[in-house]
C-alpha cells in the first residue's frame, strides 16, 4: 500500500481500503490501540462503512432532492436546520396573529426551511399555514394569503379583527 494512500486513509481524504485491513491494524498500534478486540471492533466498523448498500429500488423516493425545494411530505429528509426552524415555529407560537417573513439570499434554502422544516413541525402540532409567494405582482398573492389567513382564524379558536379586505367580501370569490 502506497504511503499516499494511507496518508488519504489517515487524513480522512477517503475511507481506507478493506483489502488493506492488515495496514489499519498497524496504524491503529501506532496510534495506542494496543487491545485487539478494540482493533477488531475498528476493523468491523471500515468493514460497515465500506460495504455498499446496494442499489436503491425504482420505487423508493430519492432522499436528495438536488436543486428542487423541499415540501412538507419531504419532512424526513429534511434534517441539520433544526435550529433555524424551530426558531420559526417559536415565533409562530409566541406571535400568532404576526406574520413571519425569512430572508435570504437565492438558492440559500428558505422555502425549504419554511416547508419540511417548520411548516412540517407546525401542522404535527396542528397549525394550519399559508404561503406567500408573490411574484412580479404581489397584490394576487397577498389578497389569497388575507382570505387564508381569515378563512383560518374564522375556522379556529381566534377570530380576525372585522376584514375590509375586498377579495374576501361576501359574494365574491377569490382569484
Amino acid at each position: 500500500m502506497s504511503s499516499s494512500t494511507i496518508g488519504g486513509d489517515v487524513s480522512g481524504r477517503h475511507l481506507p481500503n478493506l483489502a488493506g485491513t492488515a495496514v489499519i491494524e498497524r496504524i491503529l498500534l501506532v496510534c495506542g490501540v494496543e487491545d485487539e478486540i478494540e482493533r477488531q471492533v475498528w476493523v468491523e466498523a471500515l468493514h460497515r462503512v465500506r460495504r455498499l448498500p446496494g442499489p436503491r429500488p425504482a420505487s423508493a423516493p430519492a432522499p436528495f432532492q438536488g436543486l428542487e425545494r423541499y415540501i412538507v411530505a419531504d419532512a424526513p429528509w429534511f434534517f441539520g436546520r433544526e435550529d433555524p426552524a424551530g426558531r420559526v415555529v417559536d415565533l409562530a407560537e409566541q406571535s400568532p396573529e404576526n406574520p413571519i417573513v425569512l430572508v435570504g439570499a437565492s438558492g440559500s434554502g428558505k422555502s425549504s426551511l419554511l416547508a419540511a422544516g417548520a411548516a412540517a413541525a407546525m401542522i404535527e402540532q396542528g397549525w394550519k399555514y399559508s404561503v406567500l409567494t408573490p411574484g412580479s405582482d404581489p397584490s394576487p398573492a397577498i389578497e389569497r394569503l388575507a382570505c387564508d389567513v381569515a378563512e383560518n382564524f374564522a375556522a379556529g379558536h381566534r377570530r380576525p379583527r372585522q376584514s375590509h379586505h375586498r377579495a374576501c367580501a361576501p359574494g365574491r370569490t377569490r382569484r
